[in-house]
Parts: C-alpha cells; sequence; structure tokens
C-alpha cells in the first residue's frame, strides 16, 4: 500500500515524518518551478526518483534563469509500537493468570495480548536469486534482519562458530554485507547498517526472566547477538 507523508518548511530546511522500512526508498514530490533538481549531488525527478534519507540529504533547486536554493531534508522515523510478548501476570508472589488478578493486579502486560500492535516477524526466508542468505522480515515495522548471528549460516544457523565483535567491528562487517554476492548485497538488498536501540528493543521478546530472541525466528541466536538489520 503506497502512503504519502508531508514534510515541513522551515527556511532552507524541511523535516518530514517517514516510517521504519521506508526510508532508504522514498520517492519525493516536489512541486517547484525549478527547472533542474539535486538529490544529494544526483539528477532528481520528482515524483519518479528514490531517494535513500537515513541521512540529511541536499536538495539543490535551479530556476530557469540560473537561481539556485538549496534545502535540507531530514527525515524522522516513525516507529510502530509492538507487543512485547509478554503472557504471564503477576501478584505479589508467583505468576498467575491474568483472569485471577485483573481485580487485585490490573492493567498488567499480558491482559493486553498484541496491543498496540501484534509482532510483525515472519519465519526466516530467502529472497529470490539468494537462496543461502537468511532473513527474517517484520512486516510490522518493514525492517529485514539477517537472520543468523555472525558466523553462522544455514536455514538453522547451525553451520559454523559465532563471531563476538565489537561495535567498530561489527559497524564494518556490517557493511560489508552490501557488497556481498559481487555487489549485489546480502540476499540482494545494498542498505544493510546496525540497528538503533529502539529497533533491538522492540525485536526482542520479555516472556521470561531474561530478555530473549525468540530462536523461531532468530535460531541459534545468543540473548545479546551482533544483528544487522535493512
Amino acid at each position: 500500500m503506497n502512503q504519502s507523508y508531508t514534510g515541513t518548511i522551515s527556511g532552507t530546511s524541511i523535516a518530514i515524518n517517514l516510517p521504519y522500512g521506508k526510508t532508504t526508498n522514498a520517492i519525493p514530490t516536489i512541486t517547484t518551478n525549478a527547472v533542474t533538481i539535486l538529490a544529494g549531488g544526483t539528477a532528481f525527478t520528482s515524483g519518479v526518483t528514490p531517494v535513500d534519507f537515513t541521512s540529511p540529504v541536499i536538495f539543490t533547486l535551479t530556476s530557469s534563469t540560473g537561481v539556485i536554493a538549496t534545502y535540507t531534508v531530514t527525515a524522522y522515523l516513525l516507529a510502530p509500537v509492538e507487543d512485547t510478548g509478554q503472557l504471564s501476570c503477576h501478584d505479589n508472589s508467583a505468576i498467575q493468570t491474568c483472569a485471577s488478578v485483573s481485580g487485585t493486579f490490573p492493567g498488567q502486560d499480558a491482559a493486553y495480548s498484541n496491543i498496540p500492535n501484534a509482532k510483525g516477524l515472519q519465519l526466516p526466508t530467502t529472497n529470490s536469486g539468494y537462496s543461502s542468505d537468511y532473513v527474517t522480515k517484520n512486516t510490522l515495522t518493514g525492517i529485514v534482519w539477517k537472520t543468523c548471528m555472525e558466523g553462522l549460516s544455514g536455514p538453522t544457523c547451525a553451520t559454523g562458530g559465532v563471531s563476538s565483535q565489537d561495535y567498530t567491528t561489527a559497524s564494518s562487517t556490517c557493511s560489508a554485507l552490501n557488497s556481498a554476492n559481487a555487489g549485489a548485497g546480502f540476499a540482494g538488498l545494498k542498505n544493510w547498517r546496525l540497528p538503533v536501540i529502539q529497533e533491538l528493543t522492540q525485536a526482542q521478546f520479555y516472556n521470561t526472566s531474561s530478555v530473549y530472541w525468540d530462536s523461531t525466528f532468530f535460531p541459534g541466536t545468543a540473548n545479546n547477538p551482533d544483528l544487522h538489520a535493512i
């Protein structure tokens, strides 16, 4: 489904709210009498050219008389909130059914199943032409995750050994995914990056005393993995 989002202009700055999954290939429509437009130095056609708004983008507009105007467009991400996955309610001492404590301990997370949104994680899959590159897609946020921890591969992530990496190394490793498959990118995708904390916390499940990654969607994954998203 296509959806339109309107930016707000303040001087030469434009702010626009975009949902996760749309920042790397949004197609802006610009109403102007400019004869040429550049987006980040690249020729741009309004309503046609996709633009990556991961970082602020400078649009350069040139009129028929040669007057040049520049605008910096910054995208702010709208994050749909997923259910935590919590299934248990409690009283002062033990786990209880939510119905049994609704009067004495009301308003617990588990009493509101799939509110405000059900989790959107889907089972690991591959994209056409990339049968070895497993990804886990989230239909709610639009995020695509690399299914296996770094160093692991296969449909159940059982091949290889886990590679523990610090942030700097993980950043480089993640960027390298964009040049995999002879430049086509891991799973045929070329905008791999490290996830931000909000994306990490929403992808996890909170149904036990320890926060965890559900092995149904991320097989072989430890509690605190180096994951890559797009």
